[in-house]
């Protein structure tokens, strides 16, 4: 029989058991039951604060993005020099992010919509209006740098995708490296403000 939680967040709670279920086994592994039983609370606890176990995988998806977010916004913030170094290490975090943590990183490939403020999307956008600014010697249209930013992030993560669970997943890992570079640095070069 369970017991009653008593700790006041429970909500927290739950996403930080749904966090470590990801990491251990991916989106599949993120159920209300397992995080119950984990919280010591009964299932109907948790609709108590999700509307669904969809929106419980949503919440753990947030909570892998800011986690991502905050390693893309410290490797930016850490790079001296160029819009374009911050961009490049920016694409590395990620990279570094997805291969360090693969099932984290799948869990933000099952239908996660990163619309909300201080999303990856956003630290990228950031990071290529700097580039554009950097190029043309003005400030580019912001929709053209959130145009470059669906460009560059989908290549990024298309890759990340490929070495992680995809085709490219039992390379050793000096390949991997080495067409990391290549993938991040071409499509870096290729951004394009005109």
């Amino acid at each position: 029989m369970t017991t009653g939680y008593h700790h006041g967040r429970l909500r927290d709670e739950m996403i930080r058991i749904g966090l470590e279920l990801a990491a251990e086994g991916g989106s599949d592994a993120v159920g209300i039951r397992e995080i119950t039983r984990r919280a010591g609370v009964s299932p109907a606890a948790a609709y108590r604060h999700f509307r669904d176990q969809q929106e419980l995988r949503e919440k753990v998806a947030r909570e892998i993005d800011r986690m991502l977010s905050r390693d893309l916004e410290a490797a930016v913030s850490s790079t001296h020099g160029t819009a374009r170094d911050k961009l490049l290490a920016a694409g590395n975090a990620y990279f570094d992010f997805a291969f360090a943590n693969p099932q984290l990183f799948a869990h933000l490939n099952n239908g996660f919509s990163p619309a909300q403020d201080g999303s990856v999307f956003d630290a990228f956008v950031e990071v290529v209006h700097a580039l554009g600014v950097e190029q043309l010697g003005h400030a580019p249209a912001l929709e053209r740098s959130r145009e470059l930013s669906v460009a560059l992030w989908s290549a990024g993560h298309g890759f990340c995708v490929l070495v992680t669970t995809g085709a490219l997943k039992d390379l050793d890992d000096e390949t991997k490296y080495h067409l990391r570079e290549v993938t991040i640095t071409n499509v870096v070069n290729g951004l394009d403000f005109t």
